[in-house]
């Protein structure tokens, strides 16, 4: 549980603070009517997200209000996070019905935010039917014996998992930012994906040890209606590749940002004329646009889904053959060539995952950039760059900053915007750039 609902469930229990009653429509309104020491905030909050994204430690050391005024907020900023409006007419009056209340209202929003975007809603109708169908194929799969089979089950309790993983991701990811989380949590559907590559890995790897036990010692099989199972096992991961085949491509734009040294030597220019000039107008840049990038998290469910299908796939294929050959050898072969399939076809998502949350940039890039700071030192009244850094806040997504030299006659203003705009131009996806 989430620490500003678990910290407002507990003081909410205890709380006897009347509640707000009447008309409520800005936090002038609502602090008026909580009590004591509260009216004096209404110059401080103009807008319920500042009212409600304050931690009790904040209230407690910049609020001159007692304990249970400040429970009392922290109990409606529960409600408020999970997306029930304040705007309220009543509320429970006893400590124990406000528990009861934000636990209901708390699960009803959640739910209520994970239907309402797309991603998180998609993740949660294939994670309920992934779930249900995995105990079917175990089953099965223990009762014939099939270590192709048990092993689709064993790679589908882990994909639920992943699912699970992604649809926190999907959720968290829209959360607004905080005091805490200045750039948001954008990243963590990055965290997300590259969480979601480590477990394909160690999938393929148990896969490919019991498929090589299996095939020095095959064991015996019954293929009864092994084909039904898997073909219907089939059917539901088809059902989450037409579901998912958009997102491993997704578009939109991520607000995650860090802050990385790119480690290169400052390109200083030897003036022979003229005096060093630090140039101290800065200029903060952003550059929103929406274009196409891979979203992490969505691609590492679509690869455990697609690890499914083959899974489900090879099922069929081994089934069919050992029904016409005999030889239960089949089955632990198709494992080998799944795992193996799932294995070389997560390693790009590591690699790519990887790099955003190390804030390391491509060969490409890299060279991108060192092109552009270079053409810096062609523009008139520029001596030098320094302090130059520039990292991805996503897979596709740059965010820079640099320090530029002047001459003393330099206009500063002139001198950011011909920087500015010639970083972009040289760097692709530039989206963020601070010159100084």
């Amino acid at each position: 549980m989430p620490y500003f609902q678990s910290s407002c469930l507990s003081a909410a229990r205890f709380q006897q603070v009347p509640p707000p009653r009447g008309s409520i429509k800005t936090p002038k309104d609502f602090l008026e009517r909580i009590g004591r020491g509260c009216a004096d905030l209404a110059d401080k909050f103009k807008t319920w997200d500042e009212l409600f994204t304050t931690t009790g430690k904040q209230m407690k050391d910049d609020m001159a209000i007692g304990t249970r005024q400040r429970r009392w907020i922290l109990a409606w900023t529960a409600h408020y996070r999970c997306g029930i409006d304040p705007q309220f007419e009543l509320l429970p009056l006893h400590g124990a019905q406000m528990s009861s209340t934000v636990s209901l209202n708390g699960l009803k929003g959640y739910l209520k935010s994970v239907l309402n975007n797309e991603d998180s809603r998609q993740i949660f109708f294939f994670l309920v039917l992934n779930l249900s169908y995995m105990f079917v194929q175990m089953i099965y799969g223990i009762w014939t014996n099939s270590l192709g089979l048990i092993s689709d089950a064993i790679h589908m309790f882990f994909d639920c998992l992943a699912l699970g993983v992604g649809l926190m991701a999907a959720i968290m990811s829209k959360w607004p930012t905080n005091n805490k989380f200045t750039y948001g949590y954008g990243r963590i559907e990055t965290l997300s994906g590259f969480a979601n590559g480590i477990f394909l890995v160690l999938i393929s790897i148990f896969i490919l040890f019991e498929a090589l036990a299996r095939l020095m010692d095959p064991p015996e099989m019954n293929t009864d209606r092994l084909l039904l199972v898997s073909f219907l096992g089939l059917l539901v991961n088809l059902v989450g590749i037409f579901a998912f085949n958009h997102g491993h491509i997704h578009h939109g734009h991520s607000h995650a940002h860090g802050h990385h040294n790119h480690h290169q030597e400052p390109n200083n220019q030897d003036m022979n004329n003229g005096k060093s000039h630090t140039n101290h107008h800065h200029h903060h840049d952003h550059h929103h646009h929406h274009h196409h990038e891979e979203n992490a998290n969505m691609q590492g469910i679509y690869l455990h889904i697609l690890a499914d299908t083959l899974g489900s796939v090879g099922v069929l294929v081994s089934t069919a053959l050992i029904e016409q050959f005999g030889w239960t050898g089949f089955d632990p072969l198709a494992s080998i060539f799944i795992a193996s399939l799932i294995f070389t076809s997560v390693i790009p998502l590591l690699k790519n995952s990887a790099r955003v949350l190390m804030l390391s940039l491509t060969d490409s890039l890299e060279r991108k950039v060192k092109d552009g700071l270079n053409e810096i030192l062609h523009i008139p009244g520029v001596l030098s760059f320094t302090m130059h850094r520039f990292w991805p806040s996503d897979v596709d997504c740059l965010i820079g900053s640099v320090h530029i030299q002047t001459t003393d006659d330099a206009d500063a203003s002139t001198i950011t915007e011909k920087v500015t705009n010639l970083l972009k131009f040289h760097i692709e996806n530039l989206n963020e750039l601070t010159v100084q």
